[in-house]
């Protein structure tokens, strides 16, 4: 029944002619059944290499189905290494997997751990994870572990990076001898096929266990822009030209003079457009010019050429509207939309970013709150804007419907004045973004050149568009750095500190030279190594003689593993130590004062992590951080904040909040209060204690606004209206219960009832639907059967002021109907009465309903009772039953 549901729920929407009834064969292309194929034929684990939009997250969707379906009551996990990809991957699979009745939730962020975090890894099925919050879990709950069937791996070739690189390949070969059982699947877009061998190997001993297909579900056409100052001739690769298509357009862009009157002066000026060199206006210009065929994404290597980029796309369509030309309607001005009210917010009306997303145009990297790219992700992934100017931090990590990649620029100038040059496996999985499956049938890729360097660039890439850079493991590259005494001992010790600490804990306190061979036996390094002859000493006696330091500071076996389960490294976690046995009556009171005052909370808190090297952020704060933290968790919003402190910069104070509030200080403070209970052997009473790291991180007043937020709703303000509605008609309790308050809500009619309106009412609905469990899913596991289905319909409020709903008894039959007009219930049924609407079917048997109408059946309801309970509350119980079904 599982599997029948899975079919009906990929055939909803594909047209009255495939029915649910049909194998998943005639659902996919055939090239994507191949690979699907290769993966279920055995139950080892698999490296799947496909193009990016080829349709990787398919084949991890139906990897996990197959897994929950095989094995009942497991779990699987997809790991995400970017914010971005991470939420892309758990809109696409909240979807599915709550229509096929499994939970599924991302649970955001690094080592920081809260109430509704630990909720959503009990109970749900599907968690999309980034690595250093499976560590944490690993670290906190090894036990858990064994539930898990599956762990999918997306972008593995992150195992290169230099910062987070070795703690991830310690974290898959630690998993590996943990979890024998379970099944792993390793997806890459960009990697040759030695990196195909080697991972392979790493997690399955032989390069067959790999899986390959080169094919695209739409074309992709590179070409070079030649830009000579004054106009540019684009000119295709020959391998992308096929009978009839233009191998060159000479004259794509030119310069062009603007003549007009300034408005300010009155004189005639005459601007030309794009002006010499500057690359951001050809870029600009380019991105104009293509835009009405289809979303451009222009890739820039830094934030300042982002910005500088939009910016010249912004004066592009002045220049058109001062010499009355007309402007495409994708740059038309417009009023609202969900990121520009999230801009903003967080940034301010007046902010650059809010005013270009009044012209359809955003700029996206790392430096910009995680709310605001948040938004820009999903209103570009919805259509509402149609440019985007971004670095890596957005354009290697999500599939986004692109029809045009511009590539501004592959070299940046890096901080230690050093300069830095795309790698080709960069390069390619930047420019697969062009022409995503289902949203766009060819892509194009234009690389600017105005230099020899770009053009050298250009003919380098071309070249190596199949044969990229191999991924070299971390851990790898880290040993050579330490023999060519590119970094000290101290330097390495000092990365894999906290790494080395769990270790120590998971392999029973002891780590000598040969231990480290043995664990290190399953990793990417250990391939590498071997096949280069490398000699290993050098790191493993880093490795060795700071697990001995280790030993030596916290002797105590349960201390390190107390101090393990942290994150931290082991010199921190002294650091909290000594605090708490210095200040261990104070430490003692307020996590046993159930009304814990927040201030000495803070107080405490923001003395006992000064000596914590992870809490020293990227930069220091303008103003007082104390006094800040205490407008922040207040909900106040940012640019109150900054009236307040008279700061100008808002995106400077938002960096050091994402910075210090939303990443590091919860991290600190749920290290401090475990350390702290465990220590003091005092058991949490305080809800202010118990939820701080929830309430710094969102930077709300409240546990149930911090669980609101880690519940999915993007908004402070609507999350504290949340907590407020809760607050006044449910009993305070635990996050369970607020999860399933949360749930019984009905998106629809969330405007009416609580205001909100917008992107704050979109994220809280979407919120709502992830929080359902779905009994009536749940059935199809013992009776296979679904209907007669018995739920509640929620009366809508014409009905209620027309006195339609006391028109109604027991035993009256009532129409459904799919409302497929609903934006914020893609499964919304409505219950009619002599054509007139009723109300909604309760969102949970909505669901479970929806997809059966939606291939083929039609049904009808039944009243079963109907009661008027005191305050006006209105409750309506129906009976589903099906009229005929296909």
């Amino acid at each position: 029944p599982r599997w029948q549901r899975y079919l009906k729920v990929l055939a909803r929407g594909l047209g009255d002619d495939i029915l649910a009834s049909r194998s998943i064969s005639e659902l996919w292309p055939s090239q994507l059944i191949a690979v699907a194929a290769g993966l279920l034929e055995s139950d080892e684990s698999r490296v799947v290499r496909m193009p990016t939009s080829a349709g990787k997250t398919r084949v991890a969707e139906l990897a996990i189905v197959y897994s929950l379906i095989k094995r009942p009551g497991s779990k699987c996990v997809y790991v995400a290494p970017y914010h971005a990809l991470a939420n892309e991957i758990e809109q696409s699979f909240a979807n599915l997997f709550h229509d096929l009745g499994y939970g599924a939730s991302t649970v955001p962020g690094g080592y920081d751990y809260d109430k509704m975090g630990a909720d959503l890894v009990t109970t749900d099925d599907v968690l999309v994870l980034t690595p250093e919050k499976l560590d944490l879990l690993f670290r906190l709950q090894p036990e858990w572990l064994e539930q898990v069937a599956l762990i999918v791996i997306d972008e593995g070739h992150i195992v290169a990076d230099r910062q987070r690189g070795p703690k991830f390949e310690l974290l898959v070969s630690r998993l590996r001898r943990k979890i024998p059982k379970a099944r792993f699947l390793m997806m890459s877009a960009v990697v040759p096929d030695v990196t195909l061998k080697d991972f392979a190997k790493w997690l399955g001993g032989s390069p067959k266990q790999a899986i390959s297909t080169e094919w695209r579900p739409s074309l992709l056409r590179l070409g070079l822009l030649d830009w000579n100052g004054q106009s540019g001739t684009l000119r295709f690769s020959v391998d992308d030209t096929t009978d009839g298509e233009l191998k060159f357009i000479p004259n794509l862009i030119k310069q062009t003079e603007y003549e007009h009157v300034a408005e300010e002066t009155k004189r005639v000026r005459r601007p030309k457009f794009p002006s010499g060199s500057n690359k951001g206006e050809v870029a600009a210009e380019v991105a104009y010019r293509f835009a009405p065929l289809g979303p451009v994404l222009v890739f820039v290597m830094q934030t300042n050429w982002a910005e500088s980029t939009a910016k010249a796309l912004l004066r592009r369509i002045e220049l058109a509207e001062l010499t009355k030309q007309a402007v495409p309607e994708q740059f038309q001005l417009r009023t609202t939309s969900r990121a520009a009210a999230v801009a903003s917010e967080w940034l301010g009306e007046s902010h650059i970013v809010t005013q270009l997303l009044q012209r359809g145009i955003a700029f996206h990297h790392g430096r910009l709150p995680s709310a605001v790219r948040d938004a820009l992700e999903d209103d570009f992934r919805a259509r509402n804007l149609d440019v985007m100017v971004a670095t890596s931090t957005l354009a290697q990590g999500v599939n986004l419907p692109v029809r045009t990649v511009v590539i501004h620029s592959c070299r940046s100038h890096e901080a230690d004045g050093s300069s830095r040059v795309l790698s080709a496996r960069e390069y390619w999985n930047i420019a697969g973004r062009a022409g995503r499956a289902g949203a766009e049938t060819q892509g194009n890729v234009i690389h600017i050149a105005s230099n020899p360097y770009d053009r050298d660039d250009f003919e380098r890439y071309e070249q190596r568009r199949s044969d990229v850079e191999r991924v070299e493991s971390a851990l790898y590259r880290m040993l050579q750095d330490l023999v060519a005494k590119r970094i000290s001992s101290h330097d390495a010790a000092r990365q894999l500190d906290a790494d080395l600490l769990a270790l120590l804990v998971e392999e029973g306190g002891s780590l000598d030279e040969q231990a480290f061979k043995e664990t290190l036996s399953s990793s990417l390094f250990q391939i590498q190594t071997a096949e280069k002859k490398a000699e290993v000493k050098p790191l493993i006696d880093v490795m060795t003689s700071t697990a001995r330091r280790i030993s030596e500071d916290v002797p105590d076996v349960e201390m390190r593993r107390l101090f393990a389960s942290t994150g931290l490294s082991s010199r921190s976690c002294k650091a909290i130590d000594n605090h708490v046995k210095a200040n261990e009556a104070a430490v003692e009171k307020l996590l046993d004062d159930p009304g814990s005052d927040l201030n000495h909370v803070l107080d405490l808190l923001f003395d006992g992590l000064a000596e914590v090297s992870e809490m020293e952020p990227r930069a220091a704060a303008s103003v007082d951080t104390r006094v800040l933290l205490s407008e922040w968790i207040s909900g106040k919003q940012i640019k109150t904040i900054c009236d307040a402190f008279g700061v100008d910069d808002s995106q400077k104070l938002t960096e050091y909040v994402e910075d210090a509030f939303s990443y590091r200080l919860p991290w600190g403070v749920s290290a401090y209060v475990k350390l702290a209970s465990e220590l003091t052997d005092t058991t949490v009473k305080s809800r202010i204690v118990e939820n701080l790291a929830g309430m710094i991180k969102y930077g709300v007043p409240s546990p149930e606004a911090a669980w609101a937020m880690s519940a999915g709703v993007a908004s402070r303000r609507a999350a504290v209206t949340l907590a407020n509605e809760h607050h006044r008609t449910a009993d305070t309790g635990t996050v369970t219960n607020f999860r399933k308050w949360l749930g019984r809500l009905d998106p629809d009619l969330l405007a009416e009832r609580l205001g909100l309106t917008g992107a704050e009412l979109e994220s809280t609905a979407r919120a709502i639907l992830k929080s359902q469990p779905n009994d009536y899913l749940a059935k199809l596991d013992s009776s296979g059967e679904l209907l007669p289905l018995k739920a509640s319909c929620q009366p809508v409020r014409s009905a209620i002021d027309s006195g339609l709903v006391f028109e109604i008894a027991s035993g009256d039959s009532l129409e459904v109907q799919r409302n497929r007009d609903s934006r914020l219930n893609r499964n919304a049924v409505l219950i009619k009465t002599a054509g007139r609407t009723l109300g909604y079917l309760q969102v949970d048997a909505s669901r479970a309903l929806a997809p059966e109408l939606d291939t083929g059946m039609t049904a009808f309801a039944e009243v079963v009772e109907v009661a008027f309970e005191p305050g006006g509350q209105i409750d309506i119980t129906v009976e589903i039953r099906a009229t005929n079904s296909t």
